[in-house]
């Protein structure tokens, strides 16, 4: 099974993306410009890789420059050419952020690992425009959702012990869930989740905890990526379906692309096995997916819901949508129902699983 999901990925390229555009643009809007034109020429550690920018010799072009890379994190949050895009984002990153001491911070060292995140990992994901998209067969490499993890947890332990140096005693309590949550990930992997879980809830906290304001953002998205599937197994199920709807179809094909213990089976509502399993008054309603599950039957955002949140891994917090209202929930629900073959299409004829889907389908 995938340690990621990659839908996982895609949230996780979208977050990343939207923080990279935020910390662009709020530099080139800054009253202050913290970034002083010419920096890439005086980078060290490349030196000689940036030296074509000095022809940036004024605030307003750097401003410029500033804002036309933090418009490439669209592109990014897109998927379209994701790898190459993200290369130029970390080498405009790397000599900015990383250049100036005003800018020069933990936040911009995750930053650039997050960047490189994005380029080395191969493309394929779901949510992509542009590309072979095989997201069904895709695996991103599961070293760097185990680093990402390292990375997010020792910094976190450093910082911590860096503020009790600082600061004193008042923030043992950062050391403690630090080394604990390091401790468990070293030492207990059956029970690393716990530790995840662990590590996000001190972050989410440490602005209160340390006197001085923390890179929350790029913590988390760095545990949103670690988040490994295999944590929450996935439930058994049976999905009916529209067997002419194309979203419908659509719904049960990225099922099962993300479906690596294939728990969820399939059948479509105009099949023999959905009048053997089903009672006639459902039978009779296209309008809804049916989702049977231990027993139960469910229907509408219920059978959407609990069916997605039956592949297990980070879809199990799909479960918290469960607490909206039915009656909102349903209404949405149908307001989609009822346009799907408008926006969506219809097929011809009902849908015939291929060689590799028929294991996953009751017919």
């Amino acid at each position: 099974m995938r340690v990621t999901s990659p839908s996982q990925f895609v949230f996780f390229r979208i977050l990343t993306s939207v923080w990279m555009m935020v910390v662009f643009v709020s530099m080139a809007l800054a009253e202050e410009l913290r970034v002083p034109y010419g920096s890439f020429a005086v980078f060290d550690a490349f030196p000689g890789m940036f030296h074509f920018t000095k022809w940036i010799q004024t605030d307003v072009l750097m401003r410029v420059f500033l804002g036309f890379f933090g418009s490439l994190g669209c592109l990014v949050a897109l998927g379209w050419a994701r790898r190459p895009v993200s290369f130029l984002l970390w080498y405009a990153w790397i000599g900015t952020l990383l250049v100036s001491e005003s800018t020069r911070d933990v936040s911009a060292y995750f930053g650039e690992w997050l960047l490189l995140v994005c380029v080395v990992t191969p493309s394929g994901e779901p949510a992509m425009f542009g590309g072979n998209r095989q997201h069904r067969f895709w695996r991103p490499m599961a070293l760097i959702c185990h680093a990402s993890w390292y990375l997010c947890v020792i910094t976190v332990v450093l910082t911590a012990i860096h503020r009790v140096s600082q600061t004193g005693m008042d923030v043992v309590f950062v050391v403690l869930f630090g080394l604990s949550s390091l401790g468990l990930l070293t030492t207990l992997p059956r029970y690393r989740h716990v530790g995840w879980w662990i590590l996000v809830m001190g972050i989410c906290v440490m602005d209160w905890t340390v006197g001085t304001p923390v890179p929350v953002v790029p913590y988390l998205l760095c545990a949103v990526l670690a988040f490994d599937r295999r944590w929450y197994r996935g439930k058994q199920g049976v999905l009916y379906f529209d067997g002419v709807c194309g979203l419908c179809n659509g719904f049960v094909d990225y099922l099962m692309s993300e479906d690596d213990a294939a728990n969820l089976r399939f059948a479509a509502i105009q099949s023999e096995s959905a009048r053997e399993h089903l009672e006639s008054s459902l039978i009779d309603n296209l309008d809804t997916v049916i989702f049977q599950q231990q027993g139960q039957t469910y229907l509408r955002s219920d059978a959407a819901l609990r069916a997605t949140a039956s592949l297990g891994g980070p879809f199990v917090f799909l479960y918290g949508l469960l607490l909206v209202p039915r009656t909102i929930r349903d209404m949405a629900y149908d307001a989609l129902a009822r346009s799907r073959y408008r926006f969506f299409g219809k097929r011809e004829t009902c849908r015939l699983p291929s060689a590799d889907e028929r294991d996953r389908f009751l017919d």
